[in-house]
């Protein structure tokens, strides 16, 4: 991960199968990004530093197929301004009812597209 430091003016990445990954500085510094999609990130749960990605417009994350991976809440979205596109199906410490989901979402104005565990928003 800390290759990654080195890729600052990098727009779109996805990273596969990182299980072993616990610290997500490095790709919270790569302003520039774009769309980032992230698989398997089973030691990460708070994704709130992602935030700090002021220029993202698609985030995806995503467990392995027959893998699960838990995410504290998604509250983070909120202050990504630019972000138009979020998937993930991971499941959530914070429990959901249908209606903050959806307010959630349409806090975000320039939210497009939102799908999580098997439903679009």
């Amino acid at each position: 991960m800390s290759a990654l430091e080195n890729l600052q003016s990098l727009k779109f990445l996805l990273i596969g199968s990182g299980a072993g990954v616990q610290d997500l500085t490095p790709i919270c510094n790569m302003k520039s990004l774009v769309a980032l999609e992230v698989e398997n990130f089973k030691r990460i749960e708070d994704y709130s530093t992602l935030a700090a990605l002021q220029n993202l417009e698609q985030l995806t994350i995503r467990a392995t197929i027959l893998g699960r991976i838990v995410i504290k809440d998604l509250e983070f979205l909120r202050e990504m301004p630019n972000l138009r596109s979020f998937a993930t199906g991971a499941t959530f410490r914070k429990k959901y009812k249908e209606t903050e989901l959806q307010a959630l979402f349409a806090s975000m104005p320039n939210l497009k597209y939102a799908f999580v565990n098997g439903k679009t928003y």
